[in-house]
């Protein structure tokens, strides 16, 4: 990793953490405990998947593609 990137990603950390303190006091005070634990597990979710390009993995996609490819 560049100094560039890494710098990126210790913002977005930092950022995350500063959104999930505040945000999730708002959220359990107006909506509730079970909405700020959904709310904090969507947000690490999408930290994963957009700045350390995690890939989600969808099993029924893969397993049209292989029928396809046997029909054919």
């Amino acid at each position: 990793m560049i100094a560039g990137e890494i710098l990126k990603n210790i913002a977005a950390i930092a950022a995350l953490i500063v959104i999930l303190w505040i945000g999730g006091n708002l959220f359990e005070e107006f909506i509730g405990r079970i909405w700020r634990a959904i709310f904090e597990f969507l947000l690490i979710l999408m930290y994963a998947i957009v700045v350390l390009k995690f890939r989600v993995p969808i099993p029924f996609l893969n397993k049209k593609k292989e029928d396809e490819d046997i029909d054919q």
